[in-house]
This record gives structure tokens, sequence and C-alpha cells, in this order.
């Protein structure tokens, strides 16, 4: 059984308050800084060993995955897209973390768009998710107000994240 303090997501069953105040005190946000700082290629190297998989039906290794961008920005951009549709056959492993620990994804977001030299993310929100939605944009909007996400924020990396709603299909 893993212990509270291995845990990704802390309040997964919304036990506590999903706002950034609360998410810091539980170690959201803590360290973002200085592992944007180890660089990309040593955050996705860690991605690699560490053995982590998608969340969907293929759990193909994360690490792999993000070491498939371009090194090299030039005229086209890369982004980060977040399918939280949660249209995969029996799971339910996008709503909670929306609703209860959005902090955790936004976070996610910026440490996975640097490693993929991204300057902006979008997250496709299932149509049928309203309060999930809400409840991450909340976090969003609470992330950008403390300067920890958008441009010229205090970790040294512009970037923006955009919460898409889904019109209640998969597309």
């Amino acid at each position: 059984m893993l212990a509270d303090r291995d845990r990704i997501f802390t309040n997964l069953y919304g036990l506590h308050d999903p706002g950034l105040e609360a998410a810091k005190r539980r170690g959201a946000w803590d360290g973002t800084k200085a592992i944007l700082e180890r660089g990309q290629d040593a955050i996705i190297d860690e991605m690699k060993k560490s053995g982590l998989r998608g969340r969907g039906g293929a759990g193909f290794p994360t690490g792999l995955k993000w070491s498939f961008m371009p090194k090299e920005v030039k005229e086209r951009p890369h982004y980060l897209v977040v399918n939280a549709d949660e249209s995969e056959p029996g799971t339910c492993k996008d709503r909670g973390i929306m609703r209860h620990d959005p902090h955790t994804l936004v976070e996610g977001c910026l440490i996975a768009s640097f490693a993929m030299r991204a300057h902006a993310c979008y997250i496709y929100v299932r149509g049928e998710f309203i309060r999930e939605r809400e409840a991450l944009q909340r976090a969003v909007d609470e992330a950008y107000a403390a300067n920890l996400i958008g441009r010229n924020n205090v970790h040294g990396w512009d970037f923006d994240l955009y919460v898409h709603h889904g019109a209640g299909a998969y597309i």
C-alpha cells in the first residue's frame, strides 16, 4: 500500500480544499522551479527511468513519448494537448483529478510542457464534465493570479494553459 507521502494526487477523494493555498500545503508547486532548472533532457530521462505510463488504454511509456518531440522548435511551435475526455471504456481516472486535485494537473502540465519545449497547453474536457471544468478553470485562474503560469512567471518558462470544454461528444 502506498504511503500518503508517495501519492501524486493527494486530494483525489476530495477530502480537502482543492484551492491553491490548500494544494500548496499538500506539496503542490513546491520545488517546481528546481525541477525545471534540471533541464528538459534530465526531466525526460527521469520520466523514462520512472517507468510511468499513460493512463489511457495503451499505457504507452510517458518519457519515451516526451522524447519524440523535436529538440529544436524552429518556426513550428510545440503544444501539449491533454485529453481529459475519459472516453476509454470502464475508466474513471480524469474526473477526480480535475474536480479535487486540479493544481497537480496544472503543475504537471507546466513541467511536461517545459520538457517538450511547448509554451502552450490545451486541456480538452468532456462536455458532460461541467463541475470538473469549472474546478479546473478555477485552478488555472489561481495559478495565473499567483504568477505560477503565464508570461514571465516565477518559474522562468512562459506557459499558457487553456481549458477547452467539449460539446458532449468525443472529438
